[in-house]
């Protein structure tokens, strides 16, 4: 099932790529850029403050961050292609890497080996990708505006900061404290294994 998580991320990276690539040696000069944060000032937009049906009301708030999609010229605006398209590779990087290191924990588990001395650095190694690139995350988020500030959106939207590994930390933070229970767990079936 992870292989397959696996594929999705690469197939995404892929068309993402190849879509631009496409367009750019065809003489179009535009590209496209998918899933791109903003906030929306719903303030502005007549009929979003509020939806009012027989049974249900819904009250929204006066920002919605949302994603959108982009189109630009390539060749005034490469410099965003490039650099949000690195951004997005740099996230599939380290997602795919994560993933792999935790396919070879869940096959060493599959397969018995619970307490194999690797399974406990997979688990760090998880842990520490995740945290540390959760932390480099809060320092990157801001770039988008200057990334993304030459392009011009309509009254309303602004670009919120990329959000990359911001969500990540708590769960590197577990994979940690967890691969510290393996190696403890590996150590005491060790010591039992010599004492027997």
């Amino acid at each position: 099932m992870c292989w397959l998580g696996f594929g999705f991320i690469f197939v995404n990276l892929a068309i993402i790529l190849l879509f631009n690539a496409y367009n750019y040696f065809e003489g179009n000069d535009s590209f496209y850029l998918l899933n791109v944060p903003v906030i929306l000032n719903t303030e502005d937009i007549e009929g979003l403050q509020s939806i009012v049906e027989p049974q249900l009301i819904i009250h929204m708030n006066s920002t919605v961050h949302t994603e959108i999609g982009i189109s630009a010229s390539f060749k005034n605006h490469a410099n965003i292609l490039l650099s949000y398209v690195g951004l997005q590779i740099y996230k599939s990087t380290i997602l795919l890497i994560s993933l792999f290191f935790f396919i070879k924990l869940l096959k060493n588990v599959a397969e018995g080996n619970a307490f194999d001395s690797q399974n406990f650095k997979y688990l760090y190694f998880i842990g520490w990708i995740l945290f540390l690139f959760s932390v480099l995350n809060i320092l990157i988020g801001p770039l988008s505006s200057s990334l993304l500030g030459d392009l011009v959106l309509i009254e309303g939207y602004k670009f919120s900061p990329i959000g990359l590994f911001g969500s990540y930390m708590m769960e590197g933070i577990c994979f940690l404290a967890l691969g510290y229970v393996f190696k403890e767990g590996t150590r005491m079936y060790e010591e039992e294994k010599l004492t027997v």
